[in-house]
């Protein structure tokens, strides 16, 4: 709990020890408070009434003070009791000291704060919109968990934070000494719980320039890492102060270096007040005794239009500000000098003279004075000025730094909306000396087969189930599995019944039925669109596949086709602006737990009718395919899409991981394969072979080879050969270049047409020339392929247009024209990446057992014909191409087919690099703005990219990869592991910017591991990074002796945060979006 006790005003923020600073809250709920407490803070006054009753304090003070009249004493300015003792109301003598009003005020402030944090911890759930967790005395770790996690508060465990005046720092100790005495008579915190080590006392103190300071270093859209210090000038009550931030980190662990540069009194908050009410008083004048009370009831009025009206606006203009005095009868002694037509003017130059520049003057030679402190001290002018406190919002001082000091900086900001900005800086300053650390990479000569743990005998044993529960679900207490394929254009449903205990043997795997009927669908296609409706006003009307295609062209509203493309890891992908033009507020995740939860809802519906039974929802299980393309990012985002959805009913103490499993699609094909093309193609041992899944949007291409495990019947195992290549090829953009040849010739010929005629022609595209089109070689010979004219074209009949393009009602287009402005150049660049695929392989082994085909294009009979005439028999190429039945239901067959009988896949290939930030000891060519001295002595680097597996690599069934590390107690480290898709630069170390975002964010509660009970601050705790590393995930723990740490863990995966950009247009039109990435380059 941090306490920012001010002249004016007080603010509490808190956080709990083991989050970071996104979490930080505030108390903004204050009893009774009314104007004069300053947006969410509360009054720093106490009343007291009689000995009998308690302090009224905050807003029952002001409110008392200003509403009655008895007889009591109130004291509006606590804190000046101690800074400023001589110039404050005496107190009560022999009742009231210092200390003890200002006990009294933070027994009654603390007892309201701790009710806010309770009720906060109570009904909080800590689940936020990027799926952070913590997971909180909990023998497991979970990546989302599915009901609210609440906390048990133990107010012995809070520690407390206060600011103090910046001139207090030389003699501040007298200062912190009455704020500890006054904590200590009001029952915070014991005598007992004080201890000279900073890190175990549950009191500690921080400048309020310094708080400042470490608010704004998280403030990193505003701060980035500069070698050279940002200076923060925090204008307070009374004091005015300025300190240094070396920003060289993330937000969350890095280590401010804040010193005091400059500090002065009465130039602060109540000195411009004073300056203000000094002023009215030459204005506003009376020579008789009598009008002293009239004359207070004017000066008041107009101090208050200075507070309402001009204090925080005024910006020097030359625009003069009027003040009404028509309703205000002034006796004839009374005399304003400032009066025009029943108006009082305020003149800015005169408020500039008399009121402003007096403390600003003052304020601007402090900061030339750190300025040229900070020159003198660190070799290097100052990056940025940041303006906190009441005036630092005041936009006429803004302007007067500007002007004398923007020309040596890059920037002055004037932090708007501050009133938090002490008490967040010091709970910021509290979770940096309590709580995170970037973990130190031991300095050992790790080779990386020295990384790898193998899984023999001598390994721990949680080590063995920490990978035993990897990509396996227990069939027991289940009675079927359901493959879910999301595709960009139609997504398929499977489903098969799990094995009885004890039934006899079979091949349970031809027993897969898949749903082929679909609300509203108007064909045969067995896969429902991958489409949502929304109305207008961007709301998602349960309308999905072909009801949403009905209800789009009945209602107005927003279709959305193609959204699965959004978390693709290419970056240009065509997206239909005009669909997506008013969804800036929808994410990627939330569309797609749209679509989940009625596909599922819709699928297990028909499932029950085809079975003629309902089935027990608690009872299935889940294999969800994702594209071997996919970023790890995107693969989190389905799998938290998949928890949105609520289509799993869990069980008591079951996790999502006991019901649902992701593999990949070419997995799932290849599984397919194996099971239903065995008339075709029978896989045996060392057989090499492609899946080439083309679909509606992309074409994903991955080389296996078949391998057996150990044993006279060992089951085959499948392991990639090369890393998978692919790209929007699948058979939408057919679709589009249909549309844009037809659409040209159009408007060549000078025919009208219309939008729905357009889609009229494109549907028979779609359904009847499409998925059959396979002309001869010579297509010359071929009929021209005949299309009716919509009536919507208005188009007369027995209209010809001399062309050949229209005629007798109908579109002529020969084959040869199809083929060449349709196909080829799709059909192209497919060959390209099969090619590609097969070059990756050794120059004498390019030559595979097969190529199959699966995915709804990869039913295309010309597809086939072209892939055959260009690799089937050659050396770089294939003995084999072919078509599987139904292959575009390969995918969601072959999840099923896993579910029943989960082959793991052998090998894999790294599609990424992944490396774990650390700091380790500097070397020559580092960032100097990385660089640090550490407890040593020795100079480390902050953010160091430290190589867990490189890409292209191989991965092993049974690999850990491992990584020691220490951190010293009592911080708990945040293990953050980044990925890169350019291949490590072994003659260059990498360093983590802090614009990077990591995929997988870990952080371990040090307090919890079990042996540490007498550790002692600074001691080294050593701790190794286990990571595990398959097709569709990463699997992270930490090792600390033999035991895994599971305790306290909290576990962040990232998601893609895709927001939809507004388009402009009401007409669908085309244009790239470049898409946000989570994965960047280094």
């Amino acid at each position: 709990m941090a306490i920012d006790f001010g002249t004016y005003s007080t603010s509490c923020s808190f956080s709990r020890s083991d989050h970071d600073y996104k979490d930080i809250q505030t108390v903004t709920d204050w009893p009774k408070t009314n104007l004069r407490s300053f947006g969410g803070r509360v009054t720093s006054s106490i009343l007291y009434k009689n000995e009998d009753e308690p302090p009224l304090w905050g807003g029952d003070a002001d409110k008392m003070y200003h509403n009655e009249s008895s007889d009591f004493f109130f004291a509006p300015h606590l804190k000046l009791y101690l800074t400023d003792r001589d110039n404050q109301p005496p107190l009560p003598e022999d009742k009231l000291t210092p200390v003890k009003i200002i006990s009294d005020y933070l027994k009654a402030l603390h007892k309201h704060c701790i009710a806010k944090m309770k009720e906060y911890y109570d009904t909080q759930n800590l689940i936020n919109e990027t799926e952070t967790l913590v997971i909180a005395d909990r023998e497991d770790s979970i990546e989302e968990n599915d009901s609210k996690v609440t906390y048990s508060f133990d107010e012995d465990q809070v520690r407390y934070i206060f600011s103090y005046p910046d001139n207090q720092e030389d003699d501040g100790a007298s200062y912190r000494e009455q704020i500890t005495e006054a904590v200590i008579n009001a029952g915070i915190i014991s005598a007992n719980d004080l201890s000279a080590n900073d890190y175990e006392s549950r009191l500690s103190f921080l400048t309020d320039s310094g708080a400042t300071a470490y608010h704004c270093s998280a403030l990193n859209y505003l701060l980035k890492p500069s070698i050279r210090p940002y200076l923060v000038c925090d204008v307070g009550g009374k004091v005015f102060g300025l300190s240094t931030i070396m920003a060289r980190e993330l937000p969350e662990t890095g280590e401010v270096s804040s010193s005091i540069e400059q500090s002065d009194v009465g130039c602060g908050n109540l000195e411009l007040d004073n300056k203000m009410r000094s002023f009215l008083a030459t204005k506003v004048t009376s020579s008789s005794d009598d009008d002293k009370e009239a004359l207070k009831m004017i000066h008041d009025r107009l101090f208050e239009e200075y507070i309402d009206r001009i204090k925080l606006s005024f910006d020097g203009s030359d625009a003069p500000i009027y003040y009404s005095m028509n309703q205000i009868v002034l006796a004839p002694s009374i005399e304003m000098s400032c009066i025009e037509d029943g108006n009082f003017v305020f003149d800015p130059e005169e408020l500039k003279e008399h009121v402003f520049n007096p403390v600003t003057d003052r304020i601007l030679d402090r900061i030339d004075a750190a300025i040229k402190a900070v020159n003198k001290k660190h070799g290097t002018g100052v990056s940025g000025i940041f303006l906190s406190g009441t005036i630092g919002q005041d936009d006429y001082l803004k302007n007067l730094v500007d002007e004398r000091f923007g020309k040596d900086v890059s920037k002055v900001m004037s932090l708007k909306n501050n009133e938090f900005a002490v008490s967040k800086g010091l709970v910021q300053y509290g979770l940096r000396q309590h709580g995170l650390m970037i973990p130190y990479l031991i300095q050992k000569d790790i080779k990386k087969k020295d990384r790898i743990i193998s899984l023999g005998n001598n390994s721990p044993e949680s080590v063995k189930k920490f990978f035993q529960g990897v990509k396996k679900i227990n069939h027991q207490g289940l009675d079927y599995f359901i493959g879910l394929d999301f595709g960009t254009t139609y997504s398929g449903f499977a489903y098969a019944a799990v094995p009885k205990a004890g039934e006899p043997a079979k091949d349970h795997t031809k027993e897969i039925e898949e749903i082929k009927e679909w609300p509203r669908a108007d064909n045969r296609y067995p896969k429902a669109p991958s489409v949502l409706f929304y109305d207008e006003a961007m709301n998602y009307k349960k309308k999905f596949g072909y009801q949403a295609k009905h209800e789009s062209m009945r209602k107005n509203g927003v279709l959305l086709t193609k959204f699965k493309l959004l978390l693709s890891r290419k970056f240009d992908h065509e997206v239909d602006d005009g669909l997506l033009k008013k969804l800036n507020e929808n994410t990627t995740v939330e569309a797609i737990t749209n679509y989940l939860r009625d596909f599922a809802k819709v699928g297990i519906e028909r499932m029950e009718k085809k079975l003629g039974k309902s089935v027990d929802k608690s009872r299935l299980g889940y294999v969800v395919t994702v594209p071997a393309m996919w970023s790890d990012e995107a693969k989190n985002t389905m799998a938290v899409a998949v928890r949105r959805a609520n289509i799993v009913k869990l069980k008591d103490n079951e996790k999502l991981d006991d019901r649902v499993i992701f593999i990949t699609e070419a997995e799932a094909a290849a599984l397919y394969c194996q099971v239903f093309f065995s008339d075709k193609f029978t896989m045996g041992k060392n057989q090499r072979f492609m899946i080439c899944d083309c679909g509606g949007g992309t074409v994903d291409l991955v080389t296996f080879q078949v391998g057996q495990e150990e044993g006279e019947n060992g089951k085959l195992l499948i392991s990639e050969l090369t890393s998978g290549d692919g790209d929007n090829y699948g058979s939408v953009y057919l679709d589009e270049n249909f549309r844009n040849y037809l659409v040209e010739k159009l408007q060549k010929q000078a025919i009208r047409y219309n939008e729905s005629g357009i889609q009229a022609i494109l549907d028979i595209f779609i359904r009847d020339i499409k998925p059959e089109f396979n002309p001869a070689v010579d297509s010359d010979k071929e009929e021209d392929i005949r299309i009716p004219i919509p009536v919507a074209f208005g188009i007369p009949p027995g209209f010809e247009d001399g062309t050949g393009f229209i005629e007798e009602d109908v579109i002529v287009i020969p084959y040869a024209v199809m083929e060449k402005e349709v196909f080829i150049p799709i059909i192209d660049q497919i060959i390209k990446l099969v090619d590609k695929q097969l070059r990756k392989l050794p120059e004498n082994e390019r030559q595979l057992d097969a190529i199959l085909m699966v995915g709804g294009f990869g039913r295309s009979p010309y597809l086939h014909r072209k892939l055959k005439d260009t690799f089937e028999g050659r050396k770089i190429g294939a003995n084999f191409i072919g078509m599987p039945p139904d292959g575009d239901l390969a995918i969601c067959r072959g999840a099923v087919s896993f579910g029943l009988d989960p082959r793991m896949v052998a090998e894999g290939i790294t599609r990424y690099t992944y490396g774990l930030q650390v700091k380790d000891k500097a070397k020559q060519g580092d960032n100097p703005s990385q660089k640090f001295t550490g407890d040593d002595g020795q100079e480390y680097s902050r953010s160091v990219f430290t190589e867990i597996v490189e890409k292209e690599h191989k991965i092993n069934k049974g690999d850990i990869y491992a990584i020691k590390t220490f951190v010293t107690y009592p911080h708990d480290p945040i293990f953050a592991i980044y990925s890169s898709d350019e291949e490590q630069n072994n003659d260059k170390r990498n360093l983590i910017d802090s614009d990077l975002e990591p995929i997988y964010k870990l952080t371990v509660n040090i307090r919890k591991i079990s042996g540490l009970e007498n550790a002692k601050v600074g001691d080294k705790i050593e701790l190794e990074v286990l990571v595990v590393i398959t097709g569709t995930s990463i699997e992270v723990n930490v090792l600390h002796g033999n035991e895994i740490v599971t305790n306290g863990i909290t576990k962040v995966p990232a998601i893609v945060k895709r927001k939809f950009t507004k388009g402009t247009s009401a007409e669908p039109t085309k244009r790239k979006i470049t898409l946000f990435s989570l994965i960047k380059n280094f």
